[in-house]
């Protein structure tokens, strides 16, 4: 009873030092309770315009909608705002499952997004075909033909023994106001307490070479190789089961991707888990199966262009510093988007409507945006950030920065709020614990000082901005419609709803009157981009710039890094050559990895190229931090030539180009003996050497310039791949490389590829030499843990 005594005194505090003006307070509630349209407007997002997949005549409609109830409400600038390019629509236009033999029976399921129709009716036999890894792929290679394919193992589903729907109690609230420091939350709040269990939850899907489960750019790689695979072999239509959902419920996201440069993949459909396994077991039993399916579906060219929804209720003395509310109208198509985020969309287009017709006068511009692409990864609102307000990249700021007081967002959703998320600041606690007492007898109390993500508030975070988002409670946001079959109209909580509206206007008539803007964590330093970053400068000899191309992971790392060197005989390619089958297994691995240019030969003699080398890993040291690089997990990689220097510069082992390790691919380096071997100076050895004959001068020159005579104790663990039918490289010169290491009480290891020519290229035609991607990335994941 004290500690409760205590935080009422607090909140009273608070009230008379933030001045929350109660009278509006009021008029809010009574518009928000009284006369509520939030249903309304969820009625039309869902029931009339669902599903809202970006780029989607749906979207197009509810946006259009939208704009149409901002001005007959009065409110100002109401438009959709063109952000892109996004790529190609789509949507579903007709769905029809069957399960014509041993039995009839309808199946329940939803075609996935930017997969094709199966152009009539398509009748044949299904196949279990789990493909999870690229050599999933040639295990199923000749046999698809013509068979609808099962892509997922069976799933055994447990009984419901709790409850799918959940309300924080106040002891999960509790710890989450306890906590001492800003960290990381899940995307849906899940972190607050313990939502229900989810029926039989794995970690299943597809995955590295080494194991590790594929995220993000690795797995839209992935599906793209899957999708090329199915479309070859010629299967009919691909089936997923119904992701961690049961009893009815299916979950699934796109097949394909919005991007053009991504291959379409084949028709692709979603079953409920009950539907699918059923014929998992049928065909365990090899009792014939039939199925037939019919789908509709239409891509969309001319919405390559997407839009955000923006309007404005204009304010009076602060009139050019603005206040934005907003949530993601977008959806996923298996339901009606109802949860996700109608919810979220009905509550902020409530609340504008609130303080327009309760007549409340803010001094500051209250903002809208109903945002796109949320579902493609924040597209709409990091497109909106970049043109008005900040570049994430460089952080060059726009006046218009300056002049946002707040960004206010709800995508959780259909539970009440509990509370806020202060995402790290915690300036904005006191005057948010103000805001927050009038509405503590409807559940709304929690701050917390952490992090929540997934959603449009990081967007404005991540330039500085204040973006926050709402606690809500989960109800059956995880459980049962997120991302479903079942995010429609009848699951969404209307008295929540309510609250949710009345909490969301309060907040933004409060940013808006506040005499100060709210509180700004410091601007964060310029981020380099994820994916692949092209024709970055990191040396400069004389006359010579040498660049390299990156790649960065998504996340926040820091991650193990690989330095790349290409082949040529040393006298030809580039970054962009020889080494070029090593860059998604890195990639799918979660590497950061440059790949090289250095200077050539004949114009640039040794040892140029081994301190070209040298230079790029003490650029990459110098700018791990931009790179999101672990400094004490730097491997090199180089092949045939490049091998030679990754080998080389290993062996050298200068402490300020020191590696963790080295991966040689059919490297030279025993130059001296090959030379002897031959009796001669081979043509590359000419050019690289700048000699022409064997004579004790030369054979000297051979010797120093080859690392096997630069072995000595203390250097980094060595891999060694080659083939052994190399005629270029003897394959022996990587055995006794090793044989010396070892010697000298070094690691190393041999992985040879029976029956491999010189070069990977030719490698990568036949599936019988595979396995070196997965050899060279367990390896690396060994050597640098």
């Amino acid at each position: 009873m004290r500690t409760l005594f205590l935080l009422l005194a607090a909140g009273a505090a608070a009230v008379a030092e933030e001045n929350v003006d109660l009278a509006a307070i009021y008029r809010i509630k009574t518009e928000a309770f009284q006369h509520s349209k939030v249903m309304d407007h969820a009625f039309y997002l869902t029931d009339v315009y669902g599903p809202r997949l970006t780029g989607s005549p749906g979207l197009k409609a509810a946006a259009e909608w939208a704009v149409k109830r901002f001005n007959e409400w009065g409110l100002a600038n109401a438009n959709l705002e063109a952000w892109g390019p996004f790529g190609r629509g789509w949507s579903q236009v007709k769905f029809s499952a069957h399960l014509k033999e041993p039995q009839y029976a309808p199946l329940i399921g939803f075609s996935r997004p930017w997969s094709p129709g199966t152009d009539g009716p398509v009748s044949a036999q299904p196949m279990l075909a789990v493909i999870q890894t690229e050599a999933d792929m040639d295990r199923f290679k000749g046999k698809l033909k013509g068979k609808i394919v099962l892509l997922d193992s069976p799933r055994e589903l447990a009984p419901q023994t709790t409850a799918l729907a959940k309300t924080f109690s106040d002891a999960d609230l509790a710890a989450e106001m306890a906590a001492l420091r800003p960290s990381p939350n899940s995307t849906y709040n899940m972190s607050i307490g313990e939502a229900a269990p989810r029926s039989s939850q794995t970690a299943s899907g597809p995955r590295s070479p080494g194991g590790r489960l594929l995220r993000g750019e690795a797995l839209q790689r992935f599906k793209n190789k899957l999708n090329k695979f199915l479309t070859d072999e010629g299967a009919l239509v691909a089936i997923t089961s119904g992701g961690r959902t049961d009893g009815g419920t299916v979950l699934a996201s796109g097949a394909g991707s919005q991007e053009e440069k991504n291959p379409l993949p084949i028709p692709s459909v979603a079953l409920t888990p009950e539907h699918y396994n059923r014929l998992v077991r049928l065909l365990d039993k090899k009792i014939p199966v039939t199925l037939e399916f019919d789908i509709q579906n239409k891509f969309h060219e001319d919405a390559k262009q997407a839009f955000n929804v923006v309007a404005e209720l204009p304010g009076s003395d602060k009139k050019d510093e603005v206040v934005m509310l907003g949530a993601h109208l977008d959806s996923w198509t298996g339901g009606t988007g109802a949860t996700d985020n109608a919810a979220g969309s009905a509550v902020v287009m409530e609340a504008i409507r609130i303080l327009k017709v309760a007549g409340l006068k803010p001094r500051r511009t209250v903002r809208i945006a109903l945002w796109s692409g949320e579902e493609q990864g924040l597209l709409g609102s990091k497109a909106y950030i970049k043109e008005h307000f900040a570049d994430r990249e460089t952080m060059a700021l726009k006046p218009a920065h300056a002049k946002l007081a707040g960004y206010f967002n709800l995508d959780n959703g259909s539970g009440r709020i509990r509370g806020v998320f202060l995402q790290s600041n915690d300036m904005a606690r006191p005057i948010f614990d103000a805001w927050l007492t009038p509405f503590h007898d409807m559940g709304a109390a929690t701050l917390t000082i952490r992090n929540t993500t997934g959603t449009d508030h990081l967007s404005f975070d991540a330039v500085g901005l204040p973006g926050f988002q709402f606690i809500q409670d989960p109800v059956e946001y995880e459980t049962r419609t997120h991302h479903t079959n079942m995010d429609v109209y009848d699951r969404l909580q209307k008295t929540d709803l309510m609250q949710a509206s009345a909490i969301m206007a309060s907040f933004v008539y409060h940013a808006a009157m506040r005499e100060e803007m709210l509180p700004r964590k410091p601007l964060p330093e310029p981020q380099t981009r994820t994916g692949t970053i092209p024709d970055v400068p990191y040396t400069k000899v004389g006359d010579v710039t040498l660049t390299l191309d990156a790649y960065v992971p998504e996340g926040d790392g820091p991650f193990p890094a690989a330095i790349l060197v290409h082949g040529g005989g040393f006298t030809k390619g580039d970054k962009q050559t020889y080494v070029k089958p090593l860059f998604d297994p890195l990639s799918d691995a979660n590497f950061t990895w440059f790949t090289i240019n250095y200077r050539l030969a004949p114009q640039f003699k040794y040892p140029a190229a081994v301190e070209d080398v040298e230079s790029a890993i003490r650029f990459v040291r110098q700018h791990a931090k931009r790179y999101k690089v672990d400094p004490d997990r730097i491997a090199l990689i180089g092949e045939s030539a490049g091998g030679h220097l990754v080998s080389m510069v290993g062996a050298r082992n200068k402490p300020e180009s020191r590696v963790n390790a080295v991966v040689s691919f059919y490297g030279p380096h025993d130059l001296e003996r090959r030379a002897v071997e031959q009796k001669q100076v081979s043509e590359s050895m000419r050019d690289f050497l700048g000699i022409a004959e064997l004579n004790p001068k030369s054979i000297q020159t051979l010797h120093d310039a080859s690392p096997v005579a630069h072995v000595a104790p203390g250097m980094p663990p060595y891999l060694l791949i080659h083939g052994t039918k190399d005629e270029q490289v003897p394959y022996d010169q990587s055995p006794q490389m090793c044989e010396k290491m070892k010697a000298a009480g070094n690691a190393c290891e041999v992985f040879t590829v029976e029956g491999g020519a010189h070069g990977m290229g030719g490698w990568e035609k036949d599936s019988a030499y595979q396995k070196y991607k997965g050899k060279m990335i367990e390896w690396l994941n060994e050597t640098l843990k």
